[in-house]
């Protein structure tokens, strides 16, 4: 206050009164604008897009239109490799956040895949050849929250987001489905290379059901042919219940472990690089420590990111399975965020 009196007194002196009366007036007066509650609830919410496109891939031995999709391919129950062999796909993810205290984010998520091609064909395990179905799909609503700094040093930074997942598809309501819920948490470790950004992540999905192994029943009373079953004395047989051979067994868990590294080579140009290795379990095996299965194949990212504008980012490369590693087993893909 000292400071700003000396300045007046020698504004005064100089005949800068003019400008000198109108800047004391200002600084005792001024009060920063304030918004409405309207305002910072609106201002809160957040939008967010995801799109990736899977095209073809970068071997030559797939029908027009089927490319290597690794939501396709993993391994049976009893260990064998499943063709990989998919529709080219188009995915989208909407989601409706919220900010809220402490930078926590609940937001409301919708995504659905798009099967681009018809009928495209893929070997079983069994050695018969199968078709895929084509079209839309959807996937169950998730309620996620968004949790930044859980745990930081000089080192390291964890965040982590924890869901939860409504049987929304006919599928789940079908199948008894209750509820699922998850946490995925992504771990920043610092390095001290210009430039470069990697760490780690981790997803673990659980899925509710009243049962994950069971039998089911179907009447018998006809052969395959149609002709019903008889009575020694040749009287058609009454319908009975038999029991399918093999359980129906319900996946009640997926798990994820992976690691990024990434590095920026210009203001807007960034290289991108990934791997994440899937497990899951089914039937009796839910619950259990040591029983895991690969239903998913292990793939790798590979690409280059582009910054259009904040909020814009563009990223384009190849997605390739870990597994059995070569260019019929990879695809490339194309992906847009958008952020408001």
């Amino acid at each position: 206050m000292r400071y700003f009196a000396k300045s007046l007194i020698i504004s005064l002196a100089t005949s800068n009164i003019a400008y000198a009366t109108p800047a004391l007036s200002n600084t005792l007066n001024y009060k920063a604008p304030k918004k409405s509650t309207v305002r910072k609830i609106v201002e809160n919410f957040q939008f967010n897009y995801f799109a990736q496109y899977t095209g073809r891939s970068l071997g030559n031995n797939y029908a027009d239109g089927a490319t290597y999709n690794r939501f396709s391919g993993g391994y049976s129950e009893n260990g064998e490799r499943k063709d990989a062999t998919g529709s080219q796909e188009f995915f989208q993810a909407f989601t409706l956040g919220y900010k809220l205290p402490k930078n926590l984010i609940l937001s409301y998520g919708v995504t659905m895949q798009d099967a681009l091609t018809n009928d495209v064909e893929y070997r079983g395990t069994d050695g018969n050849t199968y078709t895929r179905s084509n079209g839309r799909s959807y996937n169950n609503h998730r309620v996620s929250l968004w949790i930044p700094g859980v745990y930081s040093n000089k080192s390291v930074s964890l965040s982590t987001s924890v869901f939860y997942e409504r049987p929304t598809t006919d599928f789940s309501k079908d199948t008894g489905m209750e509820y699922g819920y998850g946490i995925q948490p992504t771990l920043v470790i610092y390095s001290k290379v210009p430039g470069l950004y990697h760490g780690l992540t981790a997803s673990y999905e659980r899925f509710v059901y009243p049962d994950y192994e069971f039998y089911e029943y179907y009447t018998g009373n006809v052969n395959p042919d149609g002709t019903p079953w008889l009575n020694p004395d040749g009287s058609p047989m009454a319908p009975t219940q038999v029991r399918y051979n093999n359980p129906t067994k319900r996946r009640g868990m997926m798990g994820n472990i992976g690691g990024y590294m990434n590095y920026v080579l210009t203001d807007s140009l960034t290289f991108k690089s990934s791997v994440q290795f899937d497990y899951d379990q089914e039937g009796n095996a839910v619950g259990s420590l040591t029983e895991f299965g690969n239903n998913l194949d292990n793939v790798g990212n590979i690409g280059l990111g582009y910054s259009m504008a904040k909020g814009v980012n563009l990223q384009g490369g190849v997605t390739f399975s870990l597994d059995e590693m070569s260019t019929d087993n990879s695809a490339l893909f194309g992906t847009l965020s958008l952020s408001i």
